[in-house]
C-alpha cells in the first residue's frame, strides 16, 4: 500500500496541469483525459533499503512553491476543505482542483478527490467507470477518498469512505502521513480536529522534540565529535513556579493567595533556599533530613503540584466561571466543617472531589480537610492522595468550559518518576540521565514517551494539560546545527514508530537541511535512512523539499522534480544530472544560483569591471585599490580575467603618457589637450 501519484489541474494559478510520481513500483500518467498506471520495469528496487519505498525531492530556489506541494499532500481534511472551497455570493466556489492516487492491494486503487471535476463534466477522466453509481453520491462529502478496481485499463468504482471500505474488506493496513515543517506561519495547516475515515490520516509535526527517541539515539551514538556534542545526558527538571503565576492578579488578591501558599508550605514542610538561609542566620536549629534524594524530589514534586493546581489552575478555572475570589469572605472553621462532613453518609463523604464548584474559601477548607485526613501520626502527609483530590477538583472546575487531561497526565507522570532507580535523582528538582552507558533503560524510555505524548496533545480538546509548566527536558550542550540535526532524526523515528506494523508512512519534510552545517546536510539522508531501517515491519516513503545541493545528490534523478518559474507559473523540469554529482558543479548550475559568489563581492567585481572597461579617467589610487582586490580573488579564472582587464588599462595609461611626452614644444600644446580630452 503506497502513494503513487499527484495530479494538479490547478492550484492558486501557480501550478497548472502538473503531475508527480512518488512510487518506485508504479508509474502513473494522465494524458488526453485517460489515466494510466503501469509497473515500473526500470525501478532500482531496494536502493534505499528494505522498508523505504522511495525518496522524492521537490528542488528549487525559495518562492518556487516547494512547500506548497507538501501542503497539498499533507493537509488534514478540515484544512484541505478550507483551502479548496470559499464562499462567494452565497455559493461555494472551488479554488483548486487535484487528486492523489494510491495502490491499495491486488488491482484496487484509492483516489483522494478534493473536487468532483475528475468524475463528471468536461474534465472527467474518461476511463473512470462509476458502475451506475451517482457521481454526487460517491463524492457526497468532499474531499473524499474512493476505491476503484483496475480491469483492462478501466478504473471501476467500488465504494467511498476509503478507510471504512478497507476495514470492511478485512484489510488492516493503511497509509498515514507525517508532515514536518518549521513554518509556524503557514496558514494552510493547523487543524486539531480528529481525522475521520474519508481520507488517509495526516499528522502535523510543527514543533517540539521526541525525547524518547533522542535518548535512544544518544545511547547508540558511538562517534562523538567534541566540537558537536560535549556530553551525552538528559535532565528532567521540576519547573513548577507557583509564585510567578500568583503575581498576575490584583495586589490584595496576590497577598491573600501568598498567605494560603505559606500555610500550605508549612503543612507540607516546604522551604525554599532563602528560607533555609534565613533560619541558619537566625540560629534556628535545622533538623537533619535523612531521606534519600529520590524521596526529597518526589515530596517536593507532589507538594508543589498540589499548590500549583489549587492556587493557579483551580482558581483560574473558577474565575473563568465567574467565581471571583472575595478576600473578605472568612474561611470556614475546621471543626464546623468536620461536623458537617460527619453528618454525611459514607457514600457522600467519598464524593467530596466530585461536588459542584464552591467559592475559594469553601474549596480551601475542603483541601485542608483532605490534607488532615491524609496525615499520619508522625505528621507525614500522603501527598499523592491529596494531589489526586486536587486534580479532580480542577477537572470539575474546567468541565463547564472544556474537558482537560491533567489528572491522567500528571498521575501517570508521577508513577513513572516513582519507578525510576534512586541514582538518577540529583537534587530536589533535578533528575539526570547519563547516556554514556551504552544501554537504554526501559523505565526512562517509558517516562520520556509519556512526556512526549502529553506535550504533543497539550492543547487538544479532551487531553489538554499543563505538562510544559510542570516539567522540562534539557539535553546535553551542543552546537545549534547538531541539535537541529538530532531533533529531526529523533522526531522522524517517533513518527515512523507511531504507525502500526504493516502500515505505510508518507514522510513529508520541508527543507530539513535548512539550519544544518554543510557536512551535516551532506550526511542527513544517510543518517535518516539508517535510523528508519531500524523501524522494522513499517514501510516509508520520503518526500522532501530543498534548495540546497547537499541532499539532492543522494536522490535518484527520476525522483527529483526541479521547480522553476515561467510567466508567473511553475514549470517542472525532470532528469537533471543531480545524482552522485559533484556538489561544486551543482552550485555552478544557474538553476541553483544566479552566480556562485556572495552578492556583495559579486557587485564589487562587477563595478570594477565597469571601471576598467570604461573610458573614464581613473586615479592611480583607484587602480592600486583595484589591483589589491584582484590579488585576493580566490577563483583563478576570474582573477586572471580581471587581471587582463587591469593590465590592458595600465597599458593604455602608459601609452597615453608616452604620447604626451613626445609632444614637447609649445606648438603641440593643442595636440596634448586633444589627447587628454579623448581619454577624459
Amino acid at each position: 500500500m503506497e502513494l503513487i501519484y499527484l495530479y494538479i489541474r490547478n492550484y492558486e494559478s501557480v501550478f497548472e496541469n502538473e503531475e508527480f510520481n512518488f512510487s518506485s513500483n508504479y508509474i502513473a500518467a494522465l494524458k488526453d483525459r485517460r489515466l494510466s498506471v503501469h509497473k515500473n520495469e526500470k525501478a532500482v528496487n531496494g536502493y534505499y533499503g528494505e522498508n523505504v519505498n522511495n525518496v522524492v525531492m521537490f528542488f528549487g530556489q525559495n518562492g518556487m512553491g516547494k512547500s506548497t506541494l507538501l501542503d497539498i499532500l499533507g493537509m488534514k481534511r478540515n484544512d484541505r476543505s478550507k483551502d479548496t472551497y470559499e464562499s462567494c455570493n452565497g455559493q461555494q466556489r472551488i479554488k483548486s482542483s487535484y487528486f492523489m492516487l494510491y495502490y491499495l492491494y491486488d488491482d484496487y486503487f484509492g483516489f483522494e478527490f478534493v473536487d468532483d471535476s475528475f468524475v463528471k463534466g468536461n474534465g472527467r477522466i474518461e476511463n473512470l467507470d462509476m458502475q451506475g453509481a451517482s457521481e454526487n453520491g460517491a463524492l457526497y462529502k468532499l474531499p473524499m477518498g474512493t476505491v476503484f478496481k483496475l480491469e483492462d485499463g478501466i478504473f471501476k468504482y467500488c465504494d467511498n469512505i476509503l478507510l471504512q471500505w478497507l476495514r470492511n474488506q478485512d484489510v488492516n493496513n493503511k497509509v498515514e502521513y507525517a508532515y514536518f515543517t518549521s513554518d509556524k506561519y503557514n496558514t494552510r495547516i493547523g487543524s486539531r480536529y480528529k481525522e475521520y475515515d474519508y481520507l488517509f490520516e495526516r499528522k502535523y509535526y510543527l514543533e517540539g522534540n521526541s525525547y524518547q527517541y533522542l535518548y535512544q539515539y544518544f545511547v547508540k551514538l558511538e562517534e562523538i565529535h567534541s566540537d558537536l556534542l560535549k556530553e551525552r545526558s538528559i535532565s528532567i527538571i521540576n519547573i513548577i513556579k507557583v509564585d510567578e503565576n500568583l503575581m498576575e492578579r490584583e495586589r490584595e488578591t496576590v497577598s491573600y493567595l501568598y498567605d494560603r501558599k505559606n500555610e500550605l508550605d508549612q503543612l507540607f514542610g516546604l522551604k525554599d533556599r532563602i528560607q533555609i538561609q534565613m533560619e541558619e542566620l537566625s540560629g534556628v536549629r535545622q533538623e537533619p533530613d535523612e531521606r534519600c534524594m529520590k524521596d526529597k524530589f518526589l515530596h517536593t514534586f507532589y507538594a508543589e503540584l498540589i499548590e500549583y493546581y489549587f492556587l493557579e489552575q483551580l482558581v483560574g478555572w473558577s474565575e473563568n466561571e465567574g467565581q471571583k475570589i472575595d478576600i473578605h469572605t472568612p474561611i470556614p472553621d475546621m471543626d464546623d466543617f468536620e461536623l458537617e462532613v460527619s453528618s454525611l453518609d459514607e457514600k457522600d463523604r467519598g464524593k467530596l472531589a466530585c461536588h459542584r464548584l464552591l467559592n475559594f474559601q469553601n474549596e480551601y477548607i475542603r483541601l485542608l480537610y483532605i490534607i488532615k485526613r491524609n496525615t499520619d501520626e508522625s505528621g507525614a502527609v500522603d501527598l499523592k492522595s491529596v494531589l489526586r483530590y486536587t486534580l479532580s477538583r480542577v477537572e470539575t472546575a474546567a468541565k463547564e468550559t472544556v474537558d482537560i487531561g491533567d489528572k491522567e497526565a500528571v498521575l501517570q507522570l508521577a508513577a513513572l518518576l516513582e519507578a525510576l532507580p534512586e541514582h538518577y535523582f540529583q537534587s530536589r528538582k533535578k533528575i539526570e540521565v547519563n547516556c554514556d552507558t551504552g544501554k537504554t533503560d526501559e523505565k526512562i524510555i517509558e517516562l520520556l514517551k509519556w512526556y512526549d505524548h502529553c506535550f504533543m496533545v497539550r492543547n487538544d480538546e479532551g487531553s489538554a494539560n499543563c505538562i510544559s509548566k510542570i516539567v522540562t527536558i534539557q539535553t546535553a550542550e551542543m552546537s545549534e546545527g547538531y541539535r537541529v540535526f538530532l531533533d529531526l532524526i529523533s522526531r522522524t523515528v517517533s513518527a515512523v514508530y507511531s504507525i502500526n506494523p504493516g502500515d505505510s508512512l508518507v514522510l513529508l519534510m520541508d527543507e530539513p537541511d535548512r539550519s544544518l552545517h554543510p557536512e551535516l546536510s551532506r550526511k542527513f539522508l544517510d543518517t535518516l535512512l539508517d535510523c528508519i531501517h531500524q523501524c522494522k515491519d513499517r514501510k516509508v516513503q520520503i518526500v522532501l523539499t530543498s534548495h540546497s545541493p547537499f541532499i539532492v545528490t543522494d536522490v535518484l534523478p527520476e525522483s527529483v522534480y526541479a521547480i522553476d518559474s515561467e510567466d508567473g507559473r511553475r514549470k517542472i523540469k525532470r532528469n537533471r544530472d543531480t545524482f552522485a554529482t559533484n556538489i561544486y558543479y551543482l552550485l555552478m548550475d544557474s538553476f541553483m544560483l544566479k552566480n556562485t559568489f556572495g552578492e556583495y563581492s559579486y557587485k564589487q567585481l562587477k563595478h570594477m569591471m565597469e571601471l576598467l572597461n570604461s573610458n573614464n579617467h581613473l586615479e592611480s589610487g583607484q587602480l592600486e585599490w583595484i589591483e589589491k582586490v584582484i590579488d585576493r580573488i580566490g577563483e583563478k579564472a576570474v582573477r586572471n580575467k580581471m587581471m587582463q582587464l587591469y593590465q590592458k588599462r595600465e597599458e593604455n595609461r602608459s601609452e597615453l603618457a608616452a604620447r604626451i611626452l613626445k609632444e614637447t614644444d609649445e606648438s603641440k600644446i593643442k595636440k596634448i589637450r586633444e589627447i587628454l580630452r579623448d581619454h577624459d
